[in-house]
């Protein structure tokens, strides 16, 4: 449909353009996602390994602020599953 190839198109356009070439591109705001020149096998690997081990919301095109939203809904959820563990009071006797 149209939303499919509205979005095959931006990523044609971001990853595949002759812009890649350049030492400048950057596929995001942050510096570290690039296209490396990386040859060998081990240069490739160094390369990933020196990639940062979360990215940001930045990385896939979202606003940073999206990383606020995350971490609301997972508090939410958190709060959520504690309460649900906390014992209920009963109304009945109990004898030790």
């Amino acid at each position: 449909d149209d939303k499919d190839k509205r979005l095959i198109s931006t990523l044609l356009e971001t990853y595949v353009c002759p812009d890649i070439l350049s030492p400048s591109y950057t596929f995001s705001s942050r510096p570290e996602y690039f296209c490396s020149n990386a040859e060998t096998r081990e240069e490739w690997l160094e390369f990933i390994r020196n990639l940062p081990v979360t990215a940001g919301p930045e990385v896939f095109g979202l606003h940073p602020n999206a990383n606020i939203s995350v971490a609301v809904r997972e508090a939410r959820q958190l709060v959520h599953d504690i309460t649900t563990l906390i014992p209920q009071a009963g109304g009945g006797d109990t004898e030790a």
